[in-house]
């Protein structure tokens, strides 16, 4: 009898970021894995402004905007230019939207293979439990998702 087992190959795998120590632990992770597996890596920050509620907001949105996507941008290359001395190549794209909204969709529009994003916990019991938009995006795609910890 032989037992014959797939194994599955990455082609390309999205790594949603923020900056943060989880995101940056995420990247980490997600480039060692693309350089395991001759995938490479699509970088994704997405500008999600909090709702404005004073009139005096209204006419700094445009600028707080201009000034996340001018950060995200900045941060994207940054985390883009340590996949090349481990040979993996790298995308980065900004949107604008509900965070776990747009990672779906990127992912999707991508045909990626994967997505490695970071894992942070919001209560008391964080240790045990992933952060808002981690689960959000595990819940709507059926793309394969690894958590990974600061």
């Amino acid at each position: 009898m032989t037992f014959v087992r797939e194994t599955e190959m990455h082609d390309t795998i999205l790594v949603p970021t923020d900056g943060s120590a989880e995101a940056e632990s995420a990247a980490d992770y997600a480039i060692e894995l693309a350089a395991d597996l001759g995938a490479s890596v699509h970088f994704l920050y997405v500008v999600e402004l909090r709702p404005v509620t004073l009139p005096s907001e209204v006419t700094r949105e445009p600028q707080r905007k201009k000034e996340h996507r001018e950060w995200g941008r900045e941060m994207l290359s940054n985390v883009a230019d340590r996949a090349a001395p481990a040979g993996v190549g790298a995308t980065t794209e900004t949107r604008t939207g509900k965070a776990h909204e747009e990672i779906v969709e990127s992912a999707t529009e991508r045909a990626v293979d994967a997505i490695v994003m970071g894992a942070s916990g919001q209560s008391s019991l964080k240790e045990f439990l992933i952060g808002g938009t981690t689960e959000r995006v595990i819940r709507l795609t059926k793309i394969p998702v690894t958590t990974v910890r600061a």
